[in-house]
């Protein structure tokens, strides 16, 4: 069995993931005319420290890095090779063939029914609820998960927002396999890839950048996420570029 990895999103890029038809690869959208996310970038931790571009430059000799510290001497400075070397870094979020779960923002539901209480979560990125019948009582381990965050699911609806970090596995509607895994600065994306990230050809991507241009667009959106953090578009951090295919619903 191939091996299974979290993975956050927003419910606007969630729902850029729904646009994208399941089991379809290369991706294709539902609706053409809204935008659909099969890429994602996710920052390299830690940072290599360096101040060359792909590499550290000591004696006048290339330098490989791993982990923040030179470990070897590139034998060649064609910058391809060298991304090729880096790239056998390990990444967090697997390599082809692997899965990714998607943790989202949710909220906590309970209504009161003549069987006794009935527990259901309702994804946030388009009110989709868990329980598509509405009737299903949950497992013995989901109704200890609801009575252990009965503080949410008390609360009125404005606050019963759970963060996508709580999600439980027994929650994720949405898996995603694996296609491709590049290593590089968040600043070399291209147009295509731009698109693939979600931001829609007229430059729109939810709120950010509307009418804009779609790099410009990501940027705005990049930061938005990132640059409290630390990684902000100007300082061009490194990135995992990881492809996904959206998986048929599991029954």
């Amino acid at each position: 069995m191939n091996k299974s990895h979290p993975i956050l999103f927003r419910p606007d890029v969630v729902r850029a993931i729904l646009n994208c038809k399941p089991g379809v690869w290369p991706a294709e959208p539902i609706d053409p005319a809204l935008p659909m996310k099969f890429q994602t970038r996710r920052v390299v931790k830690p940072q290599p420290l360096y101040k060359a571009p792909w590499y550290i430059i000591t004696s006048k000799k290339p330098m490989r890095l791993k982990n923040g510290v030179i470990c070897s001497e590139f034998k060649t400075n064609v910058l391809e090779k060298v991304t090729q070397a880096l790239s056998g870094m390990p990444c967090p979020y697997g390599v082809p063939g692997e899965e990714l779960w998607v943790r989202e923002q949710m909220k906590c539901i309970r209504e009161l029914s003549t069987g006794g209480v009935w527990f259901d979560v309702k994804f946030s990125a388009d009110g989709a609820y868990s329980n598509d019948d509405r009737h299903d009582q949950p497992s013995g381990d989901q109704t200890e998960w609801f009575i252990n965050y009965r503080n949410w699911y008390d609360a009125g609806d404005d606050t019963r927002v759970i963060p996508s970090i709580h999600m439980p596995r027994w929650a994720c509607r949405l898996h995603l396999e694996v296609k491709r895994v590049r290593v590089g600065r968040v600043q070399e994306i291209s147009y295509k890839d731009c698109s693939a990230e979600g931001i829609h050809e007229d430059g729109a991507c939810n709120d950010y950048g509307a009418g804009g241009r779609v790099r410009d667009a990501f940027a705005a959106l990049w930061d938005s996420i990132n640059a409290k953090r630390g990684y902000s578009w100007e300082s061009n951090p490194w990135v995992w570029a990881v492809d996904f295919m959206r998986k048929e619903e599991m029954p």
